[in-house]
């Protein structure tokens, strides 16, 4: 099957039942699938900047999912699963990103983007509820009038107690031990 340029830009429509059509375009250097009424880009790949979006009809990164409310309601986004059930062979996202302690390898905000959650940095560094740049950075408020900032627990089921260790750059080490 091929397409040629006319007067309009081409387009394939494939028929579904019930209205459910699928319509591809191409539009300058822009090929786009989108519903039977041609209003609602599912998937848009652009030519000259080799980027895709799904959901989102001018993408901004190589691959931007755009999700607007209501769209992913009480869902996720993004979902990765591996179903490979052999152990040890079973791996989730990869990520290669970051050099740094001025990029993120990975920053996750909540769901207005102005308050960060976790970010690692591209030095390794990682913070939870905060920008700091220490190793790692915990900070957190619940709202009462005792703040549980971090929880550690042992999970050995015979143990007398648990011990918290910290280790200063010279080895010199402080036990936390609560029994």
């Amino acid at each position: 099957l091929t397409l040629t340029k006319s007067t309009t830009e081409p387009s394939l429509r494939f028929e579904g039942d019930s209205n459910k059509d699928f319509v591809l375009t191409i539009s300058g250097e822009t090929f786009t699938l989108t519903t039977n009424d041609g209003a609602t880009d599912i998937l848009v790949a652009d030519h000259d900047t080799r980027y895709v979006g799904i959901l989102r009809s001018s993408p901004r990164a190589p691959l931007d999912i755009d999700c607007a409310d209501g769209v992913a309601d009480n869902t996720f986004a993004l979902r990765v699963q591996n179903l490979e059930a052999t152990d040890d062979r079973s791996y989730g996202a990869y990520i290669q990103a970051g050099s740094t302690a001025t990029d993120s390898a990975l920053h996750i905000y909540e769901h207005t983007g102005a308050n960060t959650l976790f970010r690692v940095r591209g030095d390794g560094n990682v913070s939870i509820g905060s920008l700091s740049s220490s190793t790692f950075h915990v900070s957190g408020d619940e709202g009462s009038s005792i703040s549980a900032v971090a929880r550690f627990r042992g999970t050995n089921t015979t143990a007398r107690a648990t011990r918290l260790q910290l280790e200063d750059y010279s080895g010199g080490i402080a036990d936390g031990i609560i029994e």
